[in-house]
């Protein structure tokens, strides 16, 4: 066999052993398990604190709150304008909590469009009940859903997180620290199914 044919056969047999490799793993922007949270989603992200004008219109105020998203906990708590923590960390969801509303607990499925597809974190199963089937009274949700977007907004794009919950309110939040208010509240069923990006 020549050398010609033998670095031919060694290279083909490496180009399929990366493809055969690559089709093993996981995609990144998927879960590795239903305790992982996806990398899509980790991170750190930033909402700014808001309030109401004379008229009702939701505008910025001082300050962030902050989301956090590692591998397998979510937690959240609030900064000032400089960057310093004004209130204690909560841990909001997280994979260790195993008998508990907070117990993490991945799943993918659609949401107002069958096209796209968004992340449930929270356990839907431990929602209600605690250990030895006590009623669980507090922390209870519809679902909470998670998926990220780009929009561009004053010629600056944004890389964006949204959340959906319940009662048409779409909650946004930015890897950026930035005093606009991208979340907001709609009864429009054609809203909702674009994820949260206004058209």
């Amino acid at each position: 066999m020549s050398k010609k044919l033998k670095l031919g056969l060694i290279t083909l047999g490496a180009g399929v052993l990366g493809i055969v490799g690559m089709l093993s793993c996981p995609l990144p922007s998927q879960a590795a398990s239903h305790n992982t949270i996806p990398i899509t989603l980790r991170g750190t992200w930033y909402q700014t604190n808001s309030t109401f004008n004379k008229h009702y219109k939701e505008v910025p105020a001082k300050g962030y709150r902050v989301m956090k998203l590692s591998r397998h906990t979510l937690t959240t708590w609030n900064i000032n304008n400089c960057g310093k923590r004004t209130s204690k960390k909560w841990v909001v969801l997280a994979s260790k909590y195993k008998y508990d509303y907070r117990h993490l607990y991945v799943t993918k499925g659609p949401l107002f469009n069958k096209h796209r597809y968004v992340w449930n974190l929270p356990d839907m199963n431990l929602q209600d009940v605690q250990p030895r089937g006590r009623k669980n009274t507090i922390g209870e949700t519809d679902g909470w859903a998670f998926w990220t977007f780009n929009k561009t907004v004053a010629h600056k794009k944004y890389h964006l997180l949204g959340t959906y919950q319940r009662q048409g309110y779409v909650d946004i939040w930015s890897k950026k620290k930035v005093h606009h208010v991208f979340s907001y509240t709609t009864r429009s069923s054609k809203k909702l199914r674009t994820l949260g990006i206004k058209k």
